[in-house]
């Protein structure tokens, strides 16, 4: 009897990447998640997961990773494009055009990077416009960074870049679902919220990011604005509201909210590793500001009116505190009296 052959590791792992295709799932079924090294096995991985939506990644980047994103920013580079004026739906995503063409690829003949950042700063007004004073930190400090250079991008007509134009599609829809979340009832400090506002903050420093990771910080900025998209159709479709993290591994947002995590991460850690340590990439803070709430609740928006029950109520106290004092001297100079009158 011939000896068994011993399989290698290599051969084991496509074994077991093999396996994979039998969870492709039938029409309208969501997909699970498959291993990430299943990007270094390209036939396995374009049956299995394909290149619409990007593979999360939520551990440590590996060189493979970054690969990965290369590949999915070369077959997705004209999503940004076709997004650039907000028009365009996900399923819609990427036009048919080459890749030489991009900067007059849009239909209308408007140049891309113009476009996505006109639409870039009417989203950022129009989520401010909803978001108005709420008492978290950074908020309308982020947005106002965003608007100015935004507005210097239009007004001086800054030459086509990829990175920039994937980053201003990723504000623009992370602003667009922000308002929408806030629209339909959700809180500021919403976990799904201070996502967004964290996701803005990396793409508006990604914005002219140069260098190995530039592709891969463009991959990141598409494949996340493509699920913030999603998001907001289905809270428009459905006409409720998204809520971070709540929905089975079945559901369709819990897709959605795992690739936007996991791409947050991969976000930060290319600002965290694009410096060489000189200026560490420091993530806003997007915290309740609890020293405004509390003096809100205690003096800004209360009526005249109340006010004046307060201070009434404060002096009828002060009364109060006033005459049991006086009246506590009194009874003691009184028993100091008696006790003196008996010596």
């Amino acid at each position: 009897m011939a000896p068994k052959k011993s399989i290698t590791k290599e051969e084991a792992e496509r074994i077991y990447m093999l396996c994979w295709i039998s969870y492709v799932p039938v029409s309208g079924d969501i997909r699970r998640i498959p291993p990430r090294r299943i990007v270094l096995y390209p036939d396995i991985f374009q049956t299995v997961w394909g290149w619409d939506r990007l593979l999360p990644h939520d551990i440590e980047c590996e060189e493979f990773y970054f690969d990965y994103l290369r590949q999915y920013y070369e077959r997705n580079r004209l999503d940004y494009v076709a997004a650039a004026d907000g028009q365009s739906k996900p399923q819609d995503w990427p036009l048919k055009a080459p890749p030489e063409g991009v900067p007059k690829c849009i239909p209308n003949g408007k140049h891309p990077l113009a476009a996505a950042a006109k639409h870039c700063l009417k989203m950022e007004v129009r989520f401010m416009s909803v978001w108005k004073d709420r008492p978290i930190h950074n908020v309308k400090e982020l947005s106002e960074k965003i608007q100015e250079r935004v507005s210097r991008l239009i007004i001086l007509g800054r030459e086509f870049s990829e990175p920039a134009a994937a980053s201003l599609v990723c504000i623009a829809n992370e602003a667009s679902l922000a308002r929408e979340l806030l629209r339909r009832g959700a809180k500021a400090n919403d976990k799904e919220i201070n996502l967004c506002n964290c996701i803005r903050h990396c793409a508006l420093s990604l914005m002219f990011m140069s260098g190995p990771h530039s592709e891969a910080s463009a991959a990141a900025m598409v494949g996340v604005a493509k699920e913030a998209r999603k998001i907001c159709e289905w809270m428009k479709s459905t006409k409720e509201c998204c809520v971070f993290r709540s929905y089975s591994r079945i559901h369709e947002l819990c897709l959605c909210d795992e690739i936007r995590v996991a791409t947050f991460d991969v976000l930060k850690h290319i600002l965290s590793n694009s410096t060489g340590g000189k200026e560490p990439f420091v993530l806003m803070d997007f915290a309740i500001k609890r020293n405004r709430r509390k003096h809100q609740n205690t003096m800004e928006g209360t009526s005249d009116e109340s006010l004046l029950h307060v201070t009434k109520f404060n002096s009828f106290v002060l009364c109060a505190e006033l005459c049991s004092l006086c009246c506590l001297l009194l009874f003691t100079n009184s028993t100091r009296t008696r006790q003196f009158s008996k010596k």
